[in-house]
């Protein structure tokens, strides 16, 4: 009786640790999708101030402000020379 016990509770922890390692393995793959390396290989590319800050939008930074842009596979400095700031996302 203690025998099929012990088997018994061997199989639900099992069952539990192989759940357990479908949940991390999904994590870690949604984790992998948002990395911003990963966002950087499909093309993206990161915008930094002079203070390593991230550029989100064209008021952060002004004429004659230096930044970099961070590609999947090195960066570029630059000179703002001009600007607009209008947005090109749908606003709701």
């Amino acid at each position: 009786m203690l025998d099929e016990r012990t088997e018994r509770l061997q199989q639900i922890l099992q069952r539990l640790l192989q759940q357990k390692r479908q949940q991390l393995s999904a994590s870690a793959e949604q984790l992998h999708a948002l990395s911003p390396l990963q966002v950087l290989s499909r093309g993206y590319a990161l915008c930094e101030d002079d203070r390593g800050q991230v550029v989100r939008q064209a008021s952060q930074l002004a004429l004659g402000d230096k930044f970099t842009v961070v590609l999947e596979q090195g960066r570029l400095w630059g000179e703002v020379t001009g600007k607009e700031e209008e947005t090109w996302t749908k606003k709701k």
